[in-house]
């Protein structure tokens, strides 16, 4: 924390170089290895070996691919705030220098989500960018992709595992506390600007990464100045005054045909599916400092949650779960004007 985003950016475009030397250098001489390797032992690790190596690249292609989406077509740098290339991979890129503008927003994907397929999330941020700027042209925006948590994945392995699987709130508690510092970060390098409360930081949830953003709110004051949540099956309270911000800057949208944002207005008897604690056998064995409870909380669309709601589209070609950051919607624009502050344009969703 503390370290300008600049010189953040600079030293991280470095080591991704010297990650490239070293992972190409090593599948260059791979094929030369296994072929000398004459013991069963040392030839599975050598292949083991191989697929990670390759699974590293196709993380270190996807941070290129996105850091090469900034700097053309009107859009400002990007700059690469943090990554890690081992497992599924750790990204934050920011388009636009947050330490510098007036409207930052920050934005959290959910379940699935690995760096080998992020690139479609970069894109969203810099929709969003491209949206904002578009409506307050007189304003400096940073538009950031984070991807600093490790999501829960769709495999087997992920959702038998309670420190990983999403029926737990254990990646998201992970997620949380790394979002916070995060946020913290963003306050420290951050240059204040000539007009007093012009600054403003949002953070935006998608799927279960709005979890994640409720849980970092939900620490303590000051992690964000607007929330915005989308297609979110819940985020870890049952009212808008448990995030510690304003209602009036809390924001939800839901597509009335998406299935994962209704999840916090299951029924009681169909919620216990996600509350492993209602029915896990009492002999099963639950490792310490894993948190087995009720997941999501009350629908943050739902009237009793108190947030302000935005008008989405049902459905598009995107599908109704996705469909948030579709270029031109009456969605995307949205979330723009939220980030802009100007709540007066935003179309509200309509009321219950």
């Amino acid at each position: 924390n503390g370290v300008p985003s600049t010189t953040r950016d600079q030293a991280n475009r470095t080591h991704l170089a010297d990650e490239k030397s070293r992972i190409n250098g090593l599948l260059l001489t791979l094929p030369h290895s296994l072929a000398q390797a004459r013991i069963d032992g040392q030839y599975k690790a050598l292949l083991k070996f191989g697929d990670a190596l390759r699974q590293q690249k196709k993380n270190l292609d996807t941070i290129e691919a996105g850091l090469a989406k900034g700097g053309r077509d009107g859009r400002p740098p990007a700059y690469l705030l943090g990554f890690d290339l081992s497992d599924i991979g750790r990204a934050i890129v920011s388009y636009g220098d947050p330490d510098t503008a007036d409207r930052v927003v920050s934005y959290t994907p959910g379940l699935g989500t690995r760096l080998d397929n992020f690139d479609g999330d970069f894109d969203r941020a810099v929709s969003t960018w491209e949206t904002a700027h578009d409506m307050a042209p007189g304003l400096k925006h940073a538009s950031i992709a984070w991807l600093g948590y490790r999501p829960p994945q769709k495999s087997a392995a992920d959702i038998v595992d309670f420190k990983t699987s999403v029926a737990t709130k254990n990646p998201a508690n992970a997620g949380a506390t790394a979002l916070a510092s995060f946020s913290d970060a963003l306050r420290a390098t951050h240059v204040p600007v000539e007009q007093k409360g012009q600054h403003t930081l949002t953070m935006l949830g998608h799927s279960y990464g709005s979890l994640v953003t409720g849980l970092a709110a939900k620490q303590r004051e000051g992690i964000a100045d607007r929330l915005i949540f989308v297609g979110s099956p819940g985020v870890g309270v049952d009212h808008a005054r448990e995030l510690r911000v304003p209602r009036k800057d809390i924001w939800v949208g839901e597509s009335t045909e998406d299935i994962v944002a209704n999840i916090g207005s299951l029924p009681e008897d169909l919620n216990k599916v996600l509350n492993p604690e209602k029915y896990l056998s009492p002999n099963v064995n639950i490792p310490p400092n894993v948190e087995v409870s009720p997941v999501f909380g009350t629908d943050p669309g739902a009237k009793e949650f108190a947030a302000q709601r935005f008008h989405v589209e049902p459905n598009s070609k995107s599908g109704p779960h996705s469909l948030y950051w579709d270029r031109k919607s009456t969605s995307l624009r949205n979330i723009a004007e939220i980030v802009n502050g100007n709540y007066g344009k935003v179309q509200q969703a309509p009321k219950e």
